[in-house]
């Protein structure tokens, strides 16, 4: 998803309304061992970690649109009228990068990190 929020800033039909906009979303793209040292940093104790990836699947384009809709702080700055155009764009930039199942169907997968600490 940080793929399709940064190519969505820089795309060119969207530049000129986004130029102010300031992605909030943090992605963390370190990994667990960080996480780890960064949480015991904190003076957490790990009990439990791990790394996995999941995965999100819908049916249908309308579905990976309405997910993408909830994460895409750009609708803000984008006229209300150009909604619909600015998500088609956005999906295609998904699309562009996106694995597929072995139906020739487009799903997300991004890496998650659990962990169960102590105070």
């Amino acid at each position: 998803m940080s793929y399709v929020r940064k190519e969505c800033s820089n795309h060119w039909k969207w530049k000129q309304y986004l130029k102010d906009y300031m992605d909030r979303v943090y992605y963390y793209e370190g990994t667990l061992n960080d996480a780890i040292y960064m949480v015991t940093r904190c003076g957490f104790k790990v009990k439990e970690s791990y790394q996995v990836t999941d995965y999100c699947k819908f049916e249908n384009c309308e579905g990976h649109k309405g997910f993408m809709k909830r994460l895409l702080g750009h609708l803000d700055y984008i006229p209300q009228e150009l909604h619909d155009e600015f998500m088609e764009d956005a999906y295609q930039i998904f699309l562009s990068v996106a694995p597929t199942d072995d139906n020739c169907k487009p799903y997300w997968q991004y890496p998650t990190i659990y962990m169960k600490l102590e105070k």
